[in-house]
């Protein structure tokens, strides 16, 4: 269940104009754990607990915008992503912004290396 309310927490409220997890400000990531720890009975002054949650934020974090760039890449160009923002994505100034990032050189070059 708590990962679940990780998932879903990071999901629907981490912001994705940001160009990676490490750069979430850290006033951001702590309202994310806000919200799941109102809703667990845990104790985060516990390093492994911490490490838990934040490690598991991250993941669903990338797996997710895994996702968006996979949607992104459906379309031929970037003006047709934009105008296909996926359902997932809050307000169309984050989707323009992962479109932007996607088809950046820095991006691809980066993509690229990882992969």
């Amino acid at each position: 269940m708590l990962a679940n309310e990780i998932g879903f927490t990071v999901r629907n409220h981490a912001p994705l104009n940001v160009e990676k997890w490490k750069k979430i400000p850290k006033i951001d990531v702590d309202k994310l754990v806000k919200r799941i720890t109102n809703k667990f009975d845990i104790d985060m002054s516990l390093l492994w607990v911490e490490r838990y949650v934040i490690t598991t934020c991250q993941t669903v974090f990338c797996n997710f915008r895994y996702k968006l760039k996979k949607h992104f890449e459906k379309f031929s160009t970037i003006e047709e992503a934009i105008e296909n923002k996926h359902d997932d994505v809050k307000t169309q100034e984050e989707w323009e912004f992962l479109c932007a990032r996607f088809s950046s050189e820095k991006f691809q070059v980066q993509y690229c290396l990882f992969f």
